[in-house]
């Protein structure tokens, strides 16, 4: 579904990727792990379009993303892509019902659909009864399953997650693991994470090592 082939990418003097390489299949959980510096939230970024690699390519569903320009683009991860960052990035002043419902209302899906996915997602995630609480009233924990739920509301193909555990305590973390693997297996999305943590990986489908701006498998 998502590939990308040989890229290099440096900022000034510093290499971040060096000719690597990585896909990742539909319903499948790829993790990009390495120590820091080593270039995998670079190279998510990139799979993503978020970044433009200075050579190679990323081919999504026979589009080479570097190729399309900034409104397809936009259009693209807004319609086929979900994202989820190591600190929830919830809209402060918005519940977490009315986070999880955005993506649905940018793409313009009508209201009694919104409020029928959102309920689903909130209910799969186990925070229901936080639906009406804004962020700030919720736990970590709770934050970042909304921010899992507001990811996968409107059914991206692909979905990129960023440390998506490592501000959350082990407890948590498992949960929104669980989230991730359970969304890929039953929406059949692929997921990209970016993870230090070893226990994560080991429950990933497929890891790719990287080091000084390389993959390996």
């Amino acid at each position: 579904m998502l590939s990308a082939e040989k890229l290099t990418l440096s900022f000034g003097k510093t290499v971040a990727l060096a000719g690597a390489s990585a896909t990742v299949h539909r319903g499948e959980v790829l993790a990009l792990v390495g120590p820091s510096g080593s270039g995998k939230s670079t190279m998510l970024y990139c799979m993503a379009g978020l970044l433009d690699p200075d050579g190679g390519k990323v081919e999504f569903d026979g589009r080479i993303l570097t190729k399309l320009n900034d409104d397809v683009r936009s259009d693209l991860r807004r319609r086929e892509f979900g994202f989820v960052f190591q600190f929830a990035e919830l809209v402060p002043e918005l519940s977490l019902r009315e986070n999880v419902s955005l993506p649905l209302e940018l793409n313009g899906v009508s209201r009694r659909e919104r409020e029928a996915r959102v309920d689903e997602l909130l209910d799969r995630l186990g925070i229901a009864e936080q639906a009406g609480r804004r962020p700030a009233k919720v736990s970590g924990g709770q934050a970042q399953r909304a921010a899992v739920a507001r990811a996968m509301a409107h059914r991206p193909r692909v979905l990129f997650a960023d440390e998506p555990t490592g501000a959350l305590d082990s407890q948590n973390g498992t949960l929104v693991l669980d989230a991730l693997l359970d969304l890929a297996a039953v929406d059949e999305t692929a997921v990209v994470l970016v993870t230090h943590d070893p226990e994560i990986s080991a429950r990933a489908h497929r890891v790719v090592q990287m080091r000084d701006g390389v993959a390996t498998s």
